[in-house]
């Protein structure tokens, strides 16, 4: 299982703005709530690999302003079941 947060130590102002002005849409349904205004700080989900490849693909998602110790708009862990 991984569990999947928005790293508050990184604006990604770019990434965010691709998100909500159109990637929204093709979000996968696992990660959606946790893209919704107001929703959820973090989701747990089993497979991370469609989501990965939907957040890498939106302008912004590797910043080189953003902080080394936050250098992606969201934050991925491994949580042993």
């Amino acid at each position: 299982m991984f569990r999947i947060a928005i790293d508050q130590n990184n604006s990604a102002e770019l990434w965010w703005d691709r998100v909500y002005a159109g990637a929204l849409e093709t979000a996968p349904k696992e990660i959606y709530p946790l893209l919704q205004i107001g929703g959820p700080t973090e989701v747990v989900v089993a497979d991370i690999s469609t989501i990965m490849a939907w957040a890498q693909n939106i302008p912004g998602w590797s910043d080189p302003e953003a902080p080394r110790h936050a250098s992606h708009p969201l934050y991925v862990e491994w949580m042993e079941a």
